[in-house]
């Protein structure tokens, strides 16, 4: 009787729903559980809750050798946030109106002038920053730009809340 509950392969919750509607006997939670577990084909048609794995650069060794940047509206304000990896420090730029790639570059490219030039960029792949001006510029700088990891908002913060992560949390 267990193996015709189970036939269509429907899961542990599906096939104990079917089996308490039909057939009781006592352990019959047990049984379809077990038999569920053991079952090749439902283990293979199980849903995959695997997330991919996190990009990680190696950790930064000095100051402004890994930078990161977001770009978001605050209000009537245009911000960017540059910061360094490693320190957490954040640099803030503002506009009144959503900023052209070439004005994002500018700002970074300051940024680099007063703070060093960082090895690795990182940021989202938002306009600015996947524009061809600003991949341009960070060539021209020997500056490597990478995207952040999907679906992992601290890899746009460093270690411990470091980097933008936090600071756009503070500025808003």
């Amino acid at each position: 009787m267990l193996n015709k509950l189970h036939a269509a392969h429907q899961g542990i919750f599906r096939t104990k729903r079917r089996a308490q509607q039909t057939i009781y006997w006592p352990e019959i939670t047990n049984n379809v559980t077990m038999l569920i577990k053991r079952c090749a084909t439902c283990q293979e048609r199980l849903p995959s809750h695997c997330q991919e794995p996190m990009m990680s650069d190696p950790p930064p060794t000095y100051v402004f050798q890994d930078v990161s940047a977001d770009l978001f509206q605050h209000g009537s304000l245009h911000v960017l946030v540059y910061a360094d990896r490693l320190s957490g420090w954040p640099v803030v730029h503002q506009w009144r109106r959503d900023p052209t790639a070439r004005e994002v570059v500018q700002a970074v490219v300051s940024n680099f002038v007063e703070l060093g030039v960082p090895m690795r960029f990182r940021s989202d792949g938002g306009a600015p920053f996947s524009a061809g001006i600003f991949k341009e510029a960070l060539k021209r700088w020997g500056v490597e730009w990478g995207s952040l990891s999907p679906h992992y908002p601290q890899s746009n913060g460093g270690e411990g809340g470091k980097g933008v992560g936090g600071k756009a949390r503070t500025v808003r």
